[in-house]
């Protein structure tokens, strides 16, 4: 039996690797407290209970583990000190890990979730691999380069412990109800319902590869599976290896919203850090061939029902809300 800790189970990814371990005889870890990313004074105390209390149930099942470092609140616009309270995080629980006995006596794995369009950013590459070097060209580029050097190091220390690094191309996929929307494919979804203009910073010819996050999610499984008895590092790029331009994205939701985005093309001050062309293609074969099985017009499809569901119970909320607003009036009126 196998323990597994997915940390950042609350996001997209972090919630699909959880829906993936179901499927498998892996026995997911459920924090009893949730991370607060946003302090880093909380967030250390509270990985390192969470990180105890994981160690007690490994210790208590007489299990190997798994931890998947799936969290973080960076994005391309993140800055060198909200990085750097990532990066603080993550060594918080690898010296947690150090600590705590039943991780020590017994063999893991420790996976963690990077960015492939952030890290080869800068690349001029036709087609980027494993063995493309690195370019990042943003503070939150340079972090996660900073995290993945972490690991590397840490598994340099620990050889009873195996890690894997998963740069992942764009991930998109219906979020929980209550998540906040994550990337270009769910604020289109969210517009288009609305009817409401969406504005690109790129060109609409601008490449990128979509994976739907139920298939980076059982890749990042399987990925984790292949380094049981193994030690050492193993990176690989998560993606679906197809390209696809920002024109392709609108003609599907035109074709699955049977209405044509409002397209507003406009520059900020992050456009000329997106390169316009990204392909990317895995070379590592230790960890199997994956082939993603949701073609992009399913997926998207997906994120508009989600949207949909979301915007309904969200109107449906603001309803109830509004009619006790009303009888309360009411009642205050007389007296």
């Amino acid at each position: 039996m196998t323990v597994a800790w997915v940390i950042g189970a609350g996001g997209m990814l972090g919630s699909a690797v959880c829906r993936a371990l179901a499927h498998t005889p892996t026995q997911l870890f459920e924090s009893a407290v949730r991370i607060n990313w946003s302090s880093e004074i909380e967030s250390t105390r509270q990985l390192q209970a969470n990180a105890s209390e994981f160690a007690a149930m490994v210790q208590s099942r007489g299990s190997k583990w798994q931890i998947y470092w799936v969290a973080g609140l960076g994005t391309m616009g993140s800055t060198r000190a909200e990085m750097a309270r990532e990066a603080g995080q993550l060594k918080t629980l690898l010296a947690a890990i150090d600590q705590q006995l039943p991780l020590v006596d017994r063999s893991g794995c420790l996976l963690l979730a990077s960015s492939a369009g952030a890290i080869y950013a800068g690349s001029h590459v036709e087609l980027i691999t494993e063995a493309t070097a690195t370019a990042p060209t943003t503070e939150y580029a340079r972090g996660k380069l900073d995290h993945e050097r972490q690991l590397q190091e840490f598994a340099g220390r620990r050889p009873d412990v195996a890690v894997a690094i998963a740069r992942i191309s764009t991930v998109y996929g219906p979020r929980p109800l209550a998540g906040k929307r994550q990337g270009l494919i769910a604020e289109m979804a969210y517009r288009v319902i609305r009817n409401e203009p969406i504005h690109i910073y790129v060109p609409l010819d601008t490449i990128r590869d979509y994976i739907a996050v139920d298939d980076a999610a059982d890749a990042l499984v399987a990925l984790m599976g292949s380094l049981s008895g193994k030690s050492g590092v193993l990176m690989k790029i998560i993606a679906s290896e197809q390209s696809t331009t920002i024109s392709e994205i609108t003609a599907i939701f035109k074709k699955t919203a049977h209405r044509m985005p409002r397209i507003v093309t406009s520059g900020c001050e992050l456009t000329s850090l997106y390169r316009h062309r990204i392909q990317f293609r895995s070379i590592v074969s230790e960890a199997g061939a994956f082939r993603p099985r949701t073609p992009l017009v399913v997926g998207i499809a997906q994120v508009m029902a989600s949207a949909r569901l979301e915007l309904a119970r969200a109107g449906a909320a603001q309803s109830v809300t509004t009619a006790a607003g009303k009888v309360a009036q009411r009642v205050d009126s007389k007296g």
